[in-house]
């Protein structure tokens, strides 16, 4: 596993070939106009991923740890729906 520096420069294909086999998807993403944002855990930081909507084609790989870049991801996350899965464990 690489760290936030290291992946940073890695080649585009490389930081994929990571994600895919090392990055946690989080299952969280957001729209904004043509291109679709998805967010991964790696290591210590977050990885979004920004493809194209019409072609799929990677728009940018952004690298981050600022919290405050995680709140597009964390307004789609209810509370309600957490709660109970807090209380069963």
């Amino acid at each position: 596993m690489y760290s936030f520096h290291q992946f940073m420069f890695l080649p585009l294909s490389v930081q994929l070939d990571q994600l895919n086999s090392q990055g946690i998807p989080l299952d969280l993403a957001w729209m904004q106009r043509a291109t679709e944002a998805v967010l991964f855990a790696y290591g210590d930081f977050y990885v979004e991923l920004v493809v194209e909507k019409f072609t799929d084609e990677i728009v940018s790989v952004k690298c981050f740890k600022n919290t405050k870049r995680l709140e597009p991801y964390l307004r789609q996350i209810s509370l309600a729906e957490i709660l109970p899965l807090l209380s069963n464990s």
